[in-house]
């Protein structure tokens, strides 16, 4: 399936990555950060994690290269960001996981409609998964966005209503079993690599649990799996579009409260420090300030670790890849919109993208996106119509 004719998606695409590449891989570079990763993994002599007294672990599958010396990189990449030396890092990096997670709900999800294309499998899901993983959502994800449009049938140009529906609608059962697979997959390991080392967890034990974070989607798509054969059924798993609706709003209301309690709790604590600025430490004021949480540096500063550059990279990686995000959900919505014959004015959309980011999140808005579409396009008369001609 082609990519619908829009002139200016494919150029904005591109672009999008390449900026996304300058401001992530590219700013370690001028800012150090990338010579201070080659030397800890090439420096000649063991490397000691950073306020530790513990070595990096070479040794994880057994295959070095590439293998184990991918997570080694991500070792070193993320250890600074999880031991609390630089707090903000720490919260940002906190934010991007809970809004992450309303992303991820949505890609598995559509991963698991019934007439989605044999292109866009939960395996291939997992491979674009991982290469998020190993080179940053912003500089990958807007390839993965032209190929999803390229290959899903969910973003088309003259799609009638009634395929546009037959082809988005999921077994209950697998949709369910999202929730369980992401907690498992994906929350316990980020749990797990954030617990305070060595004062709860040994060292090592952190460093195993950066690397299971880092690979998370294989988790993932092993936990969903299993799931799925050890309990292929449970009560009503009809193929309908009114089971699926049911599914979808608890799936997507469960992942969006944690999203937007995440990014509630965070915003109020930074904005704590304009607020009631005796609350804090001197010291720790300018970590969390709004400015710091939110707005990307520009400028670029020298770092002696590579900690003091990671979180320039978070920013702008999360910048990049919500937007991907939220366009490849808008496509989706916008198919829809058109089929039923009706127009979404761009300024309506822009506000409601801008207030939804303030008040829940960008990974709220995405979810939410995906589930108007669904509840646009699935609404209970269209679906008893629909369910009455399958029977």
């Amino acid at each position: 399936m082609a990519i619908p004719q829009r002139p200016l998606l494919k150029p904005a695409l591109y672009v999008l990555s390449l900026l996304g590449t300058y401001h992530t891989w590219g700013r370690t570079i001028v800012d150090g950060t990338l010579v201070h990763l080659l030397q800890a993994l090439h420096g000649g002599k063991e490397y000691i994690l950073p306020g530790t007294d513990s070595p990096l672990r070479t040794s994880i599958t057994g295959i070095y290269w590439p293998v184990d010396y991918l997570l080694d990189i991500l070792i070193v990449f993320f250890w600074e960001a999880v031991d609390g030396s630089h707090p903000s890092t720490s919260a940002i990096g906190i934010y991007f996981l809970s809004q992450y997670f309303s992303i991820l709900t949505g890609i598995y999800v559509d991963g698991l409609r019934l007439g989605q294309s044999r292109a866009i499998t939960p395996v291939r899901t997992m491979l674009w998964l991982l290469l998020f993983q190993m080179m940053a959502i912003a500089c990958t994800g807007s390839f993965w966005a032209l190929w999803y449009i390229a290959a899903s049938p969910l973003i088309a140009e003259n799609v009638s209503l009634p395929e546009l529906q037959r082809r988005s609608v999921a077994a209950s059962w697998p949709l369910l079993l999202v929730l369980p697979s992401l907690v498992v997959g994906y929350v316990l390991p980020a749990v797990a690599m954030a617990l305070p080392s060595p004062k709860i967890v040994s060292n090592d034990f952190q460093q195993l649990a950066l690397v299971t974070w880092n690979v998370f989607p294989l988790g993932v798509f092993l936990v969903h799996k299993a799931l799925w054969a050890i309990f292929p059924s449970s009560g009503d798993t009809s193929i309908s579009a009114s089971a699926h609706l049911k599914a979808i709003r608890i799936l997507n209301a469960i992942s969006m409260l944690v999203s937007f309690t995440v990014h509630v709790a965070l915003s109020s604590m930074s904005l704590t420090t304009l607020l009631f600025p005796s609350l804090w430490e001197p010291g720790f004021i300018s970590e969390f300030l709004p400015a710091t949480l939110v707005i990307p540096p520009v400028s670029f500063t020298q770092g002696t670790t590579v900690g003091h550059g990671v979180r320039s990279f978070f920013l702008w990686d999360q910048i990049f890849g919500y937007m991907v995000a939220i366009l490849v959900a808008w496509l989706q919505l916008r198919t829809v919109i058109v089929a039923r014959g009706n127009k979404l004015g761009w300024m309506k959309l822009v506000v409601g993208i801008v207030g939804g980011t303030v008040i829940a999140g960008p990974g709220s808005v995405c979810l939410a996106i995906n589930w108007i579409r669904d509840e646009i396009l699935l609404n209970p008369e269209d679906s008893q119509r629909a369910d009455q001609k399958r029977a």
